[in-house]
């Protein structure tokens, strides 16, 4: 029941993204679901490898190397959800 929670709470933050960012478009309630549903799956399949080979670039840099795999794991999701159109 957790899961589904966190699962809606990101769908809202999809809509609320497309909402205040001029260059996202998000058509409807199922989309969003759609896209949260999938970040859910790159998060936790490929967000924990990816830390792990790069642990010695994310201790060098503070942990900052961090926000650099995030922005990788969304552009994943982007090229996956482009894939699927």
């Amino acid at each position: 029941m957790q899961f589904l929670g966190k699962i809606f709470l990101s769908t809202f933050a999809v809509l609320i993204s497309a909402w205040l960012l001029p260059g996202v478009r998000v058509e409807d309630f199922l989309s969003a679901f759609l896209v949260a549903i999938s970040l859910a799956i790159l998060n936790a399949i490929v967000k924990p490898i990816l830390i792990i080979l790069t642990i010695p670039v994310t201790i060098i840099s503070l942990g900052l190397f961090l926000l650099v795999i995030n922005a990788f794991i969304i552009y994943l999701l982007i090229v996956w959800l482009q894939a699927l159109k």
